[in-house]
């Protein structure tokens, strides 16, 4: 899809084609004005589906669905709503099943109570849990990752209706962009505690997120992150806000034959095993890996003799597997680390601009296609 970013209006969401069919059905079933809203927000929801499953990047790197994280943005009365739909028609299974799971959760929980501290007390047998409850505690949540590690490495799955859930689900408001770092990386997080009821362990965090939340809330529960790489991990969709009719939107009940086709398309994705290589995908990469662009950072802390090694390696054609026509730099928040870094970075990649300053911002035409670089100019120590 081309696309011309100077404009001033979005793109049209592309046509969904060959393969795409589970897609075309959800969006069957929400009014028109959420089509281009609610399609990137289904990712998550089916990416759960795929467990025990990898997928080769152009990289080389071998990585699960799990990790997808998007937050669908919208005024109040924007239909919001149909999301939630969406997501309880997907995820009827992991209902039933953690419905069950949960009750016996709760039997062991007043079998514990109702004895005494003198009185052997029951093993504690935590339930495994796909679709996490919106109100989870992190205590919960690295308990319920450890269940699904157990069992052979399974993703589960949460849906918040508000923004503000994330600081229960994460610990405290502070602790928000290290939880997100590390669900989208699906790295592992080590707990130790000093106290029996405390939880202690490793836990593997896969695990798919979706927040519904207004443009207002969520800017205010990012204010603090605006300069660092959490945002880049989360798909933001936008519904701008449209005149009101007055007309009250309708919801009708799915119908069987939905949950019939809907039911296949779901088996399709959970008999998804094992590791696979989209060649198409690849193939398309490695034509467009002649031009490559660092989004930032390119330093630890913006030192001349950083960029000294930096020049050396991106200048040395050795290191690429195929020829490079194009860079295009830009300054991060590392690069520009005390009041020497932009100075340090004008200079320190002028090999890349004909022997002259490097600029800081950039708009460029490469092989037809518009490109903006904006670098970061707030220094990373008076943060």
């Amino acid at each position: 899809m081309k696309y011309d970013i100077t404009k001033s209006t979005a793109p049209a969401m592309p046509n969904l084609g060959k393969g795409t069919e589970c897609l075309k059905l959800l969006l069957s079933q929400t009014s028109f004005d959420m089509h281009a809203p609610l399609l990137p927000m289904l990712f998550p929801v089916l990416g759960t589906k795929i467990s025990n499953a990898e997928f080769q990047y152009p990289s080389g790197h071998w990585f699960e669905m799990c990790g997808q994280q998007a937050a669908l943005v919208a005024d109040s009365a924007g239909n919001k709503g149909q999301l939630g739909l969406l997501v309880e028609a997907c995820n009827r299974d992991f209902r039933k099943q953690d419905a069950e799971q949960l009750q016996k959760y709760l039997q062991y929980q007043k079998s514990y109570k109702k004895r005494s501290q003198s009185k052997e007390r029951p093993e504690e047998v935590f339930p495994l849990l796909r679709f996490l409850p919106a109100d989870c505690s992190k205590p919960g949540y690295l308990k319920a990752q450890m269940v699904c590690q157990e069992h052979g490495g399974l993703s589960t799955y949460i849906d918040l209706k508000e923004i503000e859930q994330l600081d229960s689900l994460c610990g405290s408001h502070k602790q928000v962009t290290q939880i997100l770092r590390l669900m989208w990386d699906r790295e592992v997080y080590n707990a130790l505690r000093a106290t029996v009821d405390g939880i202690t362990g490793s836990a593997l965090l896969r695990t798919n997120l979706t927040v519904s939340t207004t443009p207002v809330r969520i800017r205010q529960f990012f204010k603090s992150n605006l300069f660092d790489g959490t945002l880049g991990r989360m798909v933001f969709s936008y519904k701008p806000r449209a005149g009101r009719d007055g007309k009250i939107p309708r919801i009708g009940k799915f119908s069987d034959e939905f949950y019939e086709k809907l039911d296949n398309y779901l088996a399709r994705l959970d008999n998804c095993k094992g590791r696979y290589v989209i060649r198409p995908l690849n193939k398309l990469t490695e034509r467009l890996a002649n031009d490559i662009a660092e989004l930032g950072d390119l330093t630890d802390n913006g030192r001349s003799g950083q960029y000294t090694e930096f020049v050396q390696f991106f200048g040395d054609s050795q290191n690429f597997l195929n020829p490079v026509d194009n860079f295009l730099f830009m300054m991060g928040n590392h690069d520009n680390f005390d009041s020497n870094g932009q100075a340090n970075y004008k200079s320190g990649l002028r090999k890349f601009n004909g022997n002259k300053s490097y600029p800081l911002h950039q708009y460029v035409l490469i092989k037809g296609y518009p490109f903006i670089s904006i670098s970061d100019l707030i220094y990373l120590t008076n943060i």
